[in-house]
């Protein structure tokens, strides 16, 4: 894989030589977008996923590999919420998101709300991403019936930071 990454940040701290056997990961603020999208085109990815649509030189590369027939996959964990923000995004999306990503895969039905609102509907739109095999935490198998609290475990796996809900979840 050829992956361009934010560098870590405090609230995500996180050592890319953890992802080195899956390939180089590079620093994205260290090359320009035109470099990015030379190293791109000569990789010769047979498709490309993209966290999201808020780089707007993420998004240009997109629509580079768009015109060279590659697919291109954006990730969204973004719910909607109708905001205005979100309404403006939807009447808009054809000029910006539609013309550089095929597909989003979001995280869940709250995602997919947004995701229809841009329009992305039928088959342009997948459910998963950041999933988990459902079945392995299926409630009888997962939920623990023992009445002691010492024994029952829960293990979250994300930033622990206020927009991720984690204070609700606790």
């Amino acid at each position: 894989l050829l992956i361009y990454a934010y560098p870590p940040a405090d609230e995500a701290p996180f050592d890319p030589a953890v992802f080195s056997d899956l390939g180089e990961v590079r620093n994205r603020h260290e090359r320009t977008d035109e470099e990015i999208r030379d190293a791109i085109i000569a990789f010769k990815p047979a498709a490309v996923l993209v966290s999201g649509w808020g780089d707007r030189g993420y998004l240009g590369n997109c629509r580079a590999m768009r015109r060279r027939s590659v697919p291109v996959i954006a990730g969204s964990d973004t719910k909607g919420t109708g905001s205005l923000r979100q309404r403006i995004a939807a009447l808009t999306s054809w000029l910006h998101v539609k013309r550089a990503i095929d597909d989003l895969w979001v995280t869940g039905a709250r995602q997919r709300v947004l995701a229809n609102r841009l329009g992305y509907t039928g088959e342009r739109w997948w459910e998963g991403y950041y999933s988990c095999d459902w079945n392995a935490f299926d409630r009888e198998q997962f939920v623990s019936t023992d009445s002691d609290p010492a024994r029952r475990h829960f293990l979250f796996v994300g930033r622990y930071v206020e927009e991720k809900g984690v204070a609700t979840l606790m």
